[in-house]
């Protein structure tokens, strides 16, 4: 799949999104690209004892070459379910990637594209207004709405003209209900300044009311403070709108300038089905969403990123991550969207069938999550033969034989990343394991991400 940017309505080169295209993209500062992560503790980056550092040293390693980008990841919480805020490897020549949007339109993604919540969700929008005082129009960050008819809405989230943070929403399609976090119970940015906005909606507390609760964050995510809180009677989500889904203006489809553009930068917009461990709905990144006309008084601002949701766990396999509830958690919907498997360690004794059944397994649950994305899978690094039970090193060394085979014939890209750990004498490098005979020392690590690294290059 190819797309480009649109910025001023001219459209910027398109790019390959396979994996070997990553640098290159980077560095020739076209556009941004996301690559998840499905692993176990030699991916999970633990710091204490310290062991699976293998991202942290392949950004190491691609920082120099892609100099002008940026480099971003999140780190999934087997504890709540979810990826935690984002920690930046490198800021970009440009900053953080961004869509700037005029006082005319924002930009959209379809109703299929998007999906619909099934329940109770959760809206997260980072955003910067130019002037945040502004009185002049409602700035709506988020909504699918529909403007001017009076059918087909569901929510709005934005500012108001009386400096509200305000969410919208109909229970029906055309009447309106409102929920305010007024003048002086937020925090206001300087001018061009961004901060973070939630809103949670819980469909029924369990007493037959909808409980609606705003807040905001002025530290990234980090910590979040409550500014709005309110308890309704009568258990209902809103209205299942057909509406696009916009960021930056509620028009539902293309408008006439003046109808309410944001007259700022989104950097970051969410939407989870369910609340603080939902599956994210909006495709990523940001810059997917598409413009409604040739020059639409946006553009992409920041530079291209190289987005990295790491989904590894301790102690986690195949059956952990390809669980039909937690995989769309672990793994957004996005284009273009590299989507690598580093798990091995983890499968006991699995051999032969019983292990290609659950690589067939992640493979589908990938697929069905994202039909284009370039499937990437990792040989891991070999076992000590040192283990306490030797029993295991030789059916993960099975496995890593199995593992390219299965690859060539299911469409799967495999990088060889235990290669380099042998010896010329034919056993395992001992300075490249810790003492555990498992986890890749940082000199292990340094190999397997170099390995990882020419597969980026395309060399």
């Amino acid at each position: 799949m190819t797309y480009g940017n649109f910025a001023g309505g001219s459209p910027r080169r398109p790019i390959v999104t396979g994996l070997g295209s990553i640098v290159d993209t980077l560095a020739r500062n076209l556009n941004s690209v996301v690559l998840a992560v499905n692993g176990d503790s030699t991916s999970a980056e633990v710091v204490s004892p310290g062991y699976g550092f293998l991202f942290s040293s392949l950004f190491t390693q691609l920082a120099p070459l892609v100099p002008r980008a940026r480099i971003q990841s999140r780190l999934w919480s087997d504890a709540t379910q979810t990826h935690a805020p984002w920690a930046v490897a490198q800021a970009g020549a440009s900053g953080e990637r961004g869509i700037s949007m005029g006082t005319t339109n924002g930009r959209y993604w379809t109703a299929t594209e998007v999906g619909s919540p099934a329940g109770d969700f959760l809206l997260e929008v980072k955003v910067a207004l130019n002037e945040w005082s502004d009185a002049a129009l409602n700035r709506w960050f988020l909504s699918q709405w529909n403007l001017p008819t009076a059918s087909g809405r569901r929510l709005r989230f934005g500012k108001t003209t009386a400096n509200a943070i305000m969410f919208e929403y109909s229970l029906d399609g055309i009447a309106s209900q409102y929920f305010p976090a007024t003048a002086g119970a937020w925090t206001v940015p300087a001018n061009g300044a961004p901060t973070r906005f939630r809103l949670a909606y819980q469909v029924n507390n369990g007493a037959g009311q909808r409980v609606l609760t705003m807040s905001q964050s002025l530290d990234d995510g980090a910590t979040w403070a409550q500014i709005a809180t309110t308890t309704t009677a009568g258990a209902s989500a809103p209205y299942a709108s057909t509406m696009n889904v916009e960021v930056g203006s509620s028009f539902g489809a293309a408008a006439a300038a003046g109808s309410g553009g944001m007259n700022g930068t989104i950097f970051e917009a969410i939407w989870l089905d369910g609340l603080a461990s939902g599956a994210d709905l909006l495709p990523k990144p940001l810059e997917t969403a598409r413009p409604y006309f040739g020059t639409d008084g946006c553009a992409v601002v920041g530079s291209p990123t190289l987005y990295l949701y790491n989904a590894s766990a301790a102690q986690k396999n195949i059956a952990y991550h390809a669980d039909a509830t937690r995989f769309p958690k672990t793994v957004p919907k996005a284009w273009p969207l590299v989507h690598v498997l580093n798990d091995g360690h983890n499968e006991g004794a699995l051999v032969g069938p019983s292990w290609t059944a659950q690589l067939a397994a992640w493979a589908t649950a990938a697929k069905a999550r994202n039909p284009d994305a370039d499937l990437v899978a990792l040989t891991q690094n070999p076992q000590a033969p040192t283990s306490p039970d030797g029993y295991y090193p030789v059916r993960h060394l099975a496995r890593q034989a199995q593992l390219p085979m299965w690859c060539a014939r299911n469409g799967v890209r495999c990088i060889d990343t235990a290669r380099d750990f042998w010896g010329a004498d034919g056993a395992v490098v001992a300075s490249l394991i810790q003492a555990d005979s498992v986890h890749p020392t940082l000199a292990g690590d340094k190999l397997r991400a170099t390995a990882i690294l020419r597969e980026m290059a395309g060399t």
